[in-house]
């Protein structure tokens, strides 16, 4: 079982994943599954969630203005 309780082939948006060459997670995803497990909104541990994302070689996406920019931010 991987983290959050789903397994890699239960995740939403899986096949995706595992036959993209490169998958890019933002630290504001980290940051936003904390603010809502802080708040009750939902169980999740963040720590295991950053854990589990590590390991899985994903690549981190910056954050910084330009890029938020460019995104409508």
């Amino acid at each position: 079982m991987g983290c959050c309780g789903l397994t890699a082939t239960e995740a939403p948006g899986s096949p995706l994943i595992e036959s993209a060459d490169e998958v890019y997670v933002s630290a504001a995803s980290i940051w936003e599954v904390a603010i809502k497990a802080r708040l009750g909104k939902i169980q999740a541990d963040p720590y295991e969630l950053s854990a589990a994302i590590e390991a899985s070689g994903f690549l981190e996406l910056p954050l910084n203005l330009p890029r938020a920019k460019a995104r409508g931010f």
